[in-house]
């Protein structure tokens, strides 16, 4: 009697259950914030010295783009609770007129925040020199003033002209290594064009048309 007692309760536990479940909860990056994702597979990029005619050339090499599964901490609940995915885009980009490994152009995506009780936004750009820059795009497309505390050497350019061309929307990051020391490189990144110049141990190199 004590089986047939259990069986129907155990039966009556994964109906309930199943009938819990919740379709996942995408999140996907607005235009506004893909408009600072301007690169496309096997796009090739050049790069001139501003001192001379020396050129650099990169390709890029992937663009993936994928839903993400966030962690959102220890569920306590008897049911299961919703899924929640967040857009991630990573950009890979190689240096071509010498041996030089791939790196990560653009990292951008949205991630839940326990901190913050939501999903976030989050931006970062490497090139040579530059490891990481985080970029404030969020607050710009707010139009807000960019927060110094979380990116204290960012900051917007209306434009900015480098060599034959002038950019709107650009992004100024000043890279310290380590953090908090001296300025070791810059980073200029504009809206629908990504990295549109750079310094490197004190020469600047700007994008060819």
């Amino acid at each position: 009697m004590r089986l047939c007692f259990m069986l129907p309760l155990a039966v009556l536990a994964t109906v309930l259950l199943s009938g819990c479940e919740k379709d996942p909860e995408q999140h996907r990056l607005t235009d506004d914030q893909l408009a600072w994702q301007p690169y496309r597979v096997n796009e090739e990029l050049r790069f001139g010295h501003a001192k001379d005619s020396q050129v650099r050339t990169y390709r890029i090499t992937e663009v993936k783009d994928e839903q993400e599964k966030q962690y959102m901490g220890l569920n306590f609940l008897p049911f299961p609770s919703r899924d929640v995915f967040g857009q991630h885009i990573t950009v890979t980009v190689q240096r071509t007129d010498t041996v030089a490994q791939p790196r990560t152009v653009l990292d951008l995506g949205l991630f839940y925040s326990s901190l913050d009780g939501g999903m976030v936004l989050e931006a970062n750009a490497e090139w040579e020199g530059i490891i990481s820059a985080s970029l404030p795009i969020g607050f710009i497309n707010a139009g807000l003033p960019i927060d110094t505390v979380r990116f204290p050497d960012a900051e917007l350019l209306s434009t900015a002209a480098f060599g034959p061309t002038a950019y709107s929307q650009v992004i100024h990051v000043a890279f310290r290594y380590p953090t908090n020391g001296p300025i070791q490189g810059h980073l200029y990144y504009a809206r629908q064009k990504g990295v549109v110049a750079f310094e490197e141990k004190g020469s600047l190199w700007y994008r060819l048309p």
